[in-house]
């Protein structure tokens, strides 16, 4: 395992870490499991949030004994002090820690919520009131635009930039990876599989890991296999074979950028629609094949039928999916799929 340092904070990290949103799906045991896989692995960076669901508190429950032996990432969606404050606090207690390492202001991806969490009152007040009490040890921000990113790494309060970059969406590299060097701020690379949609660990890691600027990439771990397939193909970082980069190419012009990457921030739908389930469907259907579709089409229509576009998911998507449009059109698909499977 490779491990680097975060150019301004006394952070020594592996380089290929642990993102803990997949951990949801398992029991307590389950995640226990794979998060010791992790650590036995050699990684020591483990990242989550107070959105995802109760992967702080499965983290909590596999670290207990072995606290000491890793560096904890969380981050809050709040954008006053006080909200802050009480999840800052929601997220030792679930983790059952008296610290963490760093904390994350959460998806923050417009000017406003920029200015709100930045100014008088707000969101970072309250980390670095937590910082100066010993509650955690250093800040950072996550972000999916570009230009709040580069606004974010010039302020000067950050230690972390953590942004989506894969081959699929490669826009961060021009001036957001500059732009951190430059102020010496380490980057958390969210998303090396876009979402699951670059399903080979063979191919994603080695390209986000082959820019230098990449402090640490956090893919998604849910199986203890995931964690050793990472793990192996992380150490052949470094420029692909032409025959690899052809395929990533070829993936990309097929699947474009409307695609979601399954961060489920636009949950919960009030109408109970299963989005990411159902936008992701067609990745089953090449996966399981015909009758996994043939189980599975009739719950997913009734399920996109219940979306009566209200509209609801669209400001939280950090895409600006045109996510109704996309559940109709991911119906129609499937639905001429299974027809030419007959």
């Amino acid at each position: 395992m490779r491990y680097v340092e975060f150019p301004s904070a006394e952070l020594k990290v592996s380089r290929i870490s642990f993102g803990a949103i997949p951990i949801r799906a398992r029991t307590n045991e389950g995640a226990r499991e794979v998060i010791h896989e992790a650590l036995d692995s050699g990684i020591n960076f483990f990242d989550t949030a107070r959105g995802y669901d109760d992967s702080e508190s499965k983290l909590g429950y596999a670290l207990r004994q072995r606290r000491n032996e890793v560096i904890l990432a969380s981050k809050t969606a709040k954008r006053s002090r006080e909200e802050a404050w009480d999840e800052l606090k929601t997220s030792l207690s679930q983790m059952k820690t008296d610290y963490i390492d760093l904390y994350q202001l959460h998806n923050v991806r417009t000017d406003e919520a920029y200015e709100e969490v930045m100014g008088s009152g707000g969101a970072l007040q309250a980390l670095k009131e937590a910082r100066e009490q010993g509650l955690i040890r250093y800040i950072g921000i996550t972000s999916h635009d570009e230009e709040i990113s580069i606004r974010a790494i010039r302020s000067g309060e950050f230690v972390s930039i953590m942004v989506p970059l894969n081959f699929m969406e490669d826009d961060f590299a021009d001036e957001v990876l500059p732009a951190a060097r430059q102020h010496d701020i380490a980057v958390i690379n969210m998303k090396p599989f876009a979402g699951g949609m670059i399903e080979h660990a063979a191919l994603a890691l080695p390209y986000v890991l082959s820019f230098d600027a990449i402090t640490v990439t956090i893919p998604g771990m849910r199986t203890q296999k995931e964690v050793r397939e990472n793990v192996q193909f992380a150490s052949h970082c470094g420029n692909l074979p032409s025959k690899k980069v052809r395929k990533l190419q070829q993936l990309k012009e097929e699947i474009g950028s409307e695609f979601c990457r399954s961060c489920d921030y636009c949950q919960p739908c009030p109408n109970e629609v299963e989005i990411s389930r159902v936008l992701r469907a067609m990745r089953g259907v090449r996966r399981l094949g015909a009758s996994w579709l043939e189980d599975n089409l009739d719950r997913i229509e009734k399920n996109v039928d219940a979306c009566d576009e209200c509209e609801t998911c669209l400001p939280r998507c950090p895409y600006d999916l045109d996510i109704p449009l996309l559940l109709r059109e991911q119906v129609r698909a499937l639905r001429q799929h299974a027809g030419e499977q007959k």
